[in-house]
């Protein structure tokens, strides 16, 4: 399988001060990371997290890995067109998963 995230292990996240930023301002190239969730105040007990909407293209595979509370996760409207094995793998608690409105053709049943 074709690693996407190399590219993506040069994320600034020191650029932006944790408690004064705006979310429309955080540029993370379309490659969603647990430290751009980080700055975006999102932390390890959220149970519903909305991440529609946000120009995602590709999720690093341990994005989630610390967020084993989620039940809810919406991912729709971005342009995510290909997710790795075991993404969603770690979300034990995840009860609706909504990836509409993305590029997807298909799913790896290892995905989840």
């Amino acid at each position: 399988a074709e690693n996407h995230y190399e590219t993506a292990n040069h994320i600034e996240t020191n650029d932006i001060e944790a408690q004064n930023f705006d979310l429309e301002e955080i540029d993370f190239n379309g490659y969603l990371t647990k430290e751009v969730l980080l700055k975006w105040n999102y932390d390890s007990n959220e149970r519903i997290m909305d991440l529609s909407n946000r120009e995602i293209k590709i999720i690093h595979p341990e994005t989630f890995n610390e967020f084993q509370n989620l039940e809810e996760l919406n991912l729709s409207r971005n342009a995510i067109k290909n997710i790795d094995a075991n993404v969603f793998s770690g979300l034990f608690n995840l009860k609706v998963l909504d990836l509409s409105y993305n590029k997807l053709t298909c799913l790896n049943e290892s995905t989840f």
